[in-house]
């Protein structure tokens, strides 16, 4: 994936990721509004709502429009829908080929849609595969800061922090201090 889609990816799942960003956008996509509305509708302190609607600002889906000195914010749909192409349009890897058997294959094949994992399986053999093929994103004897591994998993599924925890878990990844490597 070219570092722009990488970026625009990236800015998706992290504007997206917090409840509360994704709970103020959907009351923007209903209908612009000011803060104290927001926090009426939200039923939310205002000083969480102004930090996350900087936040989304700063990531270019809501901007503000001020007028007879109130502050109203709207969603970017526009914006949206350009990093959403921008991110996934040039996304032509589809199911790396892998050693492995039908089976594996298989999994990938479901769980794997233009080089992103649609959904983090349930079923723990399913789950094996996919960790295994993500494991496969992280360079071998490469120590990776924290950030980083969300960086490189947030490319491939919004829940990065499950797919972190569950790589460490099943043994796909070891952590020490906060310092994460591919394990043998």
């Amino acid at each position: 994936m070219p570092p722009d889609d990488v970026d625009d990816v990236q800015r998706l799942a992290r504007a997206f990721a917090d409840p509360i960003r994704l709970r103020i956008a959907a009351a923007l996509l209903e209908a612009d509004a000011a803060l104290d509305q927001l926090t009426a509708r939200l039923n939310l302190r205002p000083a969480e709502i102004a930090r996350q609607l900087a936040y989304l600002r700063d990531s270019g889906f809501v901007a503000e429009q001020v007028g007879d000195g109130t502050t109203r914010y709207t969603f970017d749909l526009n914006e949206l829908r350009r990093a959403s192409r921008a991110a996934f349009a040039s996304s032509t890897a589809a199911v790396p080929e892998i050693d492995g058997d039908a089976f594996e294959q298989k999994t990938l094949r479901d769980f794997v849609k233009d080089g992103r994992l649609i959904s983090i399986p349930v079923n723990r053999k399913k789950l094996l595969v996919t960790l295994g093929w993500l494991a496969t994103q992280f360079e071998p004897n490469t120590d990776y800061p924290e950030r980083k591994v969300n960086d490189i998993l947030a490319r491939y599924h919004p829940d990065f922090a499950t797919l972190r925890r569950d790589l460490v878990d099943f043994g796909f990844l070891t952590r020490d201090h906060g310092i994460y490597r591919r394990s043998a």
